[in-house]
């Protein structure tokens, strides 16, 4: 599965996502897959302008560091297991 996450057009800097902004889309994934039984799930996140936007320092400051690849962030399941529990 992908998810794409489109920002708001309300920040005038694009470009990061932040933890502050991701863990609360990751919880409610988390939540809302456990029974979906999915292999994985990539996210990718894009400016109002359709530019890709890094998640990678997010990811590393929620302990998701190495599901980082480039800009998107692969979730194994394992990684989703872990998030439903925060």
């Amino acid at each position: 599965m992908v998810l794409r996450v489109t920002l708001d057009d309300s920040d005038d800097e694009w470009g990061v996502v932040s933890a502050e902004t991701l863990r609360p889309i990751l919880a409610a994934i988390g939540r809302g897959t456990e029974d979906m039984r999915l292999g994985s799930m990539d996210l990718l996140a894009k400016d109002p302008e359709g530019q890709d936007v890094s998640l990678a320092s997010a990811a590393g400051e929620l302990g998701l560091k190495d599901a980082v690849q480039g800009k998107l962030l692969g979730l194994l399941q394992s990684d989703l297991r872990d998030i439903r529990e925060w």
